[in-house]
This record gives C-alpha cells, structure tokens and sequence, in this order.
C-alpha cells in the first residue's frame, strides 16, 4: 500500500512526472540534473521512494508545474528554508527591498541545510539585492549566477542554457540577461530573454506559474529590440505582453511595456504610428500612478507627450 502525502499519493507523483516528462521528451538525466539522483528520480517516478518536499518543488517546477497545490509532510528546517523563500519572493515581487534583506540575511543562516537549488535561490535574490548598487560589477555577478547554476546543472553553459527551468532558474537567467544589457551586449541578453519567453510560452503547463514571470520578460524583451532599432519585433512583443497582462491581470509591467511600444512606434514612424503611440503613451499615463512608482518612467513619459504629442501628459 502507498504512503499519502498531502492530496496526492507517493505512487501517483511519480507516475504524474513519469508521465509528463516522457511527453515532454526529456530524459531522467535532464530532469534530475542537479536536484537529484537518476536512481532517486526513478524510484520516485515507480511509487517505490517517498519524495522530500524540496525534490518535489524542484521537479515539479522543472516538468512546468508550480508547487502552489502539492503540500508534504517535512522536517522543520526544510519547511522554514521553503518559508523564507516564498516570503523573499513575495516582498521582491512588491519591489520592498527593505523587508526582503533581513529575510535573505535570515535565510543564509541556513545554509548548512541547503540543497543545490536552495544555494541558486540564494544566490538569485542575493545578486538582486547587490543590483541596487550601480556600481556592482556585471561580470562579476554574471560569474557568481552562472556557478550557480553549475551547481544545479553540471554541464551548464552560456551556450547550453537548460531546456527546462524551475521558477528560480528561469530568475537566474533572466537576470544574468540584465547584467548583459548592463554591459551593452544586446543581442546576448535577447538571447536569453527569448530562451525564458519559449519556455513559459511552450512548455510550461500552469498558469499560475507562467504569470508570475512572463510579463516581465515581454517587458526585457521588447526593450531590448527597440534599443537595437528593431522595432516591428518589439512592437510585436509589447502588443503580446500587453494581451498577455490584461488575460492574467498582471498589470505590473504593463506601463513600461505600453512605453516601450509608444517609443519604438515613434521612430518607426509609419502612417498611423503617432497617434497610435499617443493611445499607448495615454493608457500607461493612465496605469502609472497606481502600478509603478518609478519616477524615471514619469519623467520619460512626461518627455515624449511633449515632444511627440505636443500636449502634457494626461493626469487621473
């Protein structure tokens, strides 16, 4: 008889996984690559090893799904680490820096209980923390984030980026994209934008999961196209960002991206494109003051109804 854990039986976990990684066409070597054994997964995938709850999130999160149903039985030090780290999530995701650096500081007190994943995690929002200093070198971060990820994939290059990502994972990449944007290597941190954006637009499966990084990735994305005067390809990407945030109602992002899409369209500057960037200028005026507290982006907005329009920015 199978042990239950939760909602859901040891016996019908592994076979759940067995099931989506063979129609995901990845082998156990890939999925289990730095989170576990190929031993261990394949008794996990036979009903035969009772799963921690740190193998399961990772895994789960690798095959496309997010952690947010499956609920495990574990000891203290492992549910305390997975606290701390959905808390350090949630802050970072509200931009609150502040709360977030005790919580960090708390959680790398920890980490003699670590497993591969735990150091990326904290590793990931480590360098997120350092990013607002300016001066933090780039290279460097991109070092530290890349021996992470060896940590968790062997085999990891620049060159070989994972065919699947967890959450932190596709974090990780997205910002070591940052940092190359930082260094004026466009084309790289498209490269990797676009790696992130074709998991979570064709493989990943939960919703939930994909929402709570993909709109920032149009975001990235599409900035990065205008910036290198590729513009029908970032209006493309804003108008799929854009579409994308009001279906999930995430609408975080949602200004800079209807800026980036105002601003690519007035140096394209086709038949039609002023007064369509004025639409897409107006409504991120109009999002502004409740989902971004940027004052830069104010700034800029305020510049291009000016210079462009001719007219000051709308106020609500």
């Amino acid at each position: 008889m199978h042990r239950e854990r939760g909602n859901m039986s040891v016996y019908n976990i592994g076979k759940f996984m067995k099931i989506r990684r063979t129609e995901m066409g990845i082998t156990q070597l890939q999925l289990a690559e730095g989170i576990c054994s190929v031993a261990t997964l394949s008794r996990i995938e036979n009903g035969e090893n009772p799963p921690t709850q740190k193998h399961i999130r990772a895994l789960l999160q690798r095959l496309g799904y997010s952690d947010a149903p499956i609920m495990f039985m574990t000891d203290q030090v492992e549910a305390d680490i997975a606290r701390l780290q959905f808390e350090i999530r949630t802050v970072l995701a509200l931009n609150d820096y502040a709360r977030a650096e005790p919580m960090i500081e708390s959680l790398g007190k920890m980490k003699d209980n670590f497993s591969n994943m735990d150091t990326l995690f904290y590793e990931v929002v480590s360098t997120v923390l350092s990013f607002r200093d300016k001066d933090t070198p780039r290279g460097a971060a991109i070092v530290r984030l890349e021996n992470a990820l060896r940590a968790v994939h062997p085999n990891y290059s620049p060159q070989r980026l994972p065919l699947t990502l967890t959450y932190i994972e596709a974090v990780a990449l997205n910002n070591i994209a940052n940092c190359h944007y930082r260094l004026g290597n466009l084309e790289e941190a498209i490269r990797y934008y676009k790696h992130i954006q074709h998991f979570y637009e064709d493989v990943i499966q939960d919703p939930e999961e994909a929402k709570r990084l993909l709109p920032m990735i149009y975001y990235n994305l599409s900035k990065m196209l205008g910036l290198l005067g590729r513009y029908d390809e970032c209006i493309e990407i804003c108008d799929r960002g854009i579409r994308y945030a009001k279906k999930v109602r995430r609408f975080a992002d949602m200004p800079e991206t209807l800026y980036n899409k105002a601003w690519s369209m007035v140096r394209r500057n086709k038949p039609g494109d002023l007064e369509a960037a004025r639409q897409a200028a107006k409504e991120a005026s109009v999002l502004l003051p409740i989902y971004e507290t940027n004052p830069r982006m104010i700034l800029l907005l305020e510049k291009m109804f000016k210079e462009y329009f001719g007219e000051e920015m709308p106020r609500i």
